[in-house]
């Protein structure tokens, strides 16, 4: 008999906090410029995003031209150690077009300064591009569409 008054006093709470919602909501209306959760969601979604691929290689053909850093509009992208091909790493992101920067720093020499070049790439994403390819091989770089 406990449990039955336990269970409809739950019940009774539950109900009441349900229509009480309800009818403030019509009592109280939104005004009109007032943004709603769903709506900026909405403006989210809808919002294009192109596939960006970047391969980054070491040059196998030349000593001392291993990439040390990779950044793209100044996030890092983690560099593996290089495989018997000079693979050092493969990163997908999704990108809203616009203009961004790739900028990479590889060794020159061991011994001779500076030991280190940076590369400075610019390059944009359109809206009709559905996906974009970067390959880094060294002191190269390929963007394709």
């Amino acid at each position: 008999m406990n449990r039955f008054f336990l269970n409809i006093s739950i019940f009774i709470v539950s109900f009441t906090l349900v229509m009480t919602a309800f009818f403030s909501a019509k009592a109280f209306p939104k005004q009109k410029g007032e943004k709603t959760y769903i709506n900026q969601t909405a403006a989210t979604f809808n919002q294009k995003k192109v596939r960006v691929e970047i391969e980054i290689y070491d040059n196998t053909e030349k000593d001392y031209f291993d990439i040390v850093e990779v950044k793209l509009n100044g996030s890092k992208v983690p560099l593996l150690k290089a495989n018997a091909a000079g693979k050092r790493a493969r990163s997908y992101f999704k990108l809203k077009p616009g203009k961004y920067t790739l900028t990479w720093t590889i060794d020159i020499h061991e011994y001779n300064y500076p030991r280190t070049k940076t590369y400075i790439k610019h390059f944009e994403i359109k809206a009709v591009d559905k996906w974009l390819h970067i390959s880094i091989n060294g002191d190269k770089v390929e963007i394709t569409t």
